[in-house]
């Protein structure tokens, strides 16, 4: 599946998997699974990971994951971590952090992401 959920964390810390093709339709399902997530926990950081990540098949997709209705804006969202942004994937989720007050960085590896999460606590 292009779009996919994990704990790295069980309740705490959340990996979003983003791989080859990815349709707003597939990103609609695992918006549903992340809501039910923060359902659950008193606090969640992601680690995004778009290192297998081709395209977002619709440019409303970016939006989508951005905009008003998305759990990055959720009062239970922590620190977010990106693996694998390109320069331009990194400057839109800078931009996207100022704009909802998020704790961003982006990271080339797993261990650094991890660290920079794990420091949040």
């Amino acid at each position: 599946m292009p779009a996919m959920t994990s704990w790295i964390v069980p309740g705490h810390v959340l990996r979003i998997s983003l791989i080859e093709n990815v349709t707003l339709h597939e990103l609609n399902i695992m918006r549903r699974e992340i809501q039910a997530a923060l359902k659950s926990a008193s606090c969640v950081h992601y680690m995004i990971d778009l290192q297998k990540l081709q395209q977002l098949q619709d440019v409303e997709g970016l939006r989508y994951i951005l905009g008003k209705q998305s759990s990055l804006r959720n009062r239970k969202t922590g620190r977010v971590a990106v693996l694998g942004a390109t320069q331009e994937g990194q400057l839109i989720f800078n931009s996207a952090a100022t704009a909802l007050h998020l704790t961003l960085s982006c990271f080339e590896d797993e261990d650094g992401a991890l660290k920079f999460l794990a420091e949040a606590d």
